[in-house]
């Protein structure tokens, strides 16, 4: 038949706590890792509010857990396990992963234009978005001055309430900074009228933006980002 591989695009860390999960060797919820630090499986010692947050509140995202978890089944019917990790970043989590799944490391994965290398131009983006939508965000940072910009992004499953969504927006208005700050569509409703029109003055609310092209951008000087480790470690190296 025709040889497959399975890919994991989040690092070993994370990998290893899904696939001991998997495995039955790892309880949910999983709120400590010292256990997988005592068997080696780790490099460090994770607390509640460094595991991975659908093991660690499994009730919070369930759909999340059960697609991260399920990566493992079948996974020995393939004929390669691709990681997009590297040893110098994780070596025990690194190790463990190739002895445990026979893993391969292949990261990290990014687009062409980020290598510097000047063979794929145009490979800017890695084609999937949780959110998609029009980059209007483009544009607009076209017309601000080199290193001014602020970009707020708060990642995919952030959940805020709208006294903390208010406080932020105030503090970044009153900055005086030019700011780009990313409100996921189904947050947006939590901002007042007040705030949006406050913020139109200075900076720009979006629903979406292509994330490695903002952060390539000339125009931004100043990142607030809260990337969740276990999903876009990768995106974090670029900054």
């Amino acid at each position: 038949g025709v040889a497959a591989a399975a890919f994991f695009s989040q690092p070993c860390a994370v990998d290893v706590v899904y696939g001991e999960l998997w495995a039955g060797r790892l309880a949910l919820p999983a709120t400590d890792g010292r256990a997988l630090l005592a068997r080696g499986a780790l490099g460090v010692e994770l607390g509640p509010e460094d595991m991975p947050p659908f093991a660690a509140v499994p009730e919070s995202q369930p759909t999340f857990l059960k697609v991260s978890v399920g990566q493992f089944e079948g996974l020995e019917d393939a004929d390669d396990v691709l990681v997009n990790s590297f040893r110098d970043l994780e070596p025990k989590e690194v190790e463990y992963m190739e002895l445990t799944w026979r893993a391969k490391m292949v990261g990290p994965t990014l687009p062409s234009f980020y290598l510097d290398d000047d063979r794929l131009p145009s490979n800017k983006s890695y084609g999937f978005d949780f959110f998609n939508g029009d980059a209007l965000c483009m544009d607009w940072l076209e017309k601000q001055s080199n290193s001014s910009v602020v970009l707020v992004s708060y990642g995919t499953v952030s959940d805020y309430d709208a006294t903390q969504l208010e406080e932020l927006g105030n503090g970044l208005c009153n900055s005086g900074k030019p700011f780009l700050w990313v409100v996921r569509s189904n947050e947006e409703h939590k901002l007042s009228k007040e705030l949006k029109e406050k913020c139109e003055e200075i900076g720009l609310i979006v629903s979406w933006c292509p994330q490695l092209e903002v952060l390539a951008h000339r125009a931004i000087g100043m990142m607030l980002l809260c990337y969740p480790l276990w999903m876009e470690l990768d995106i974090r190296g670029t900054c």
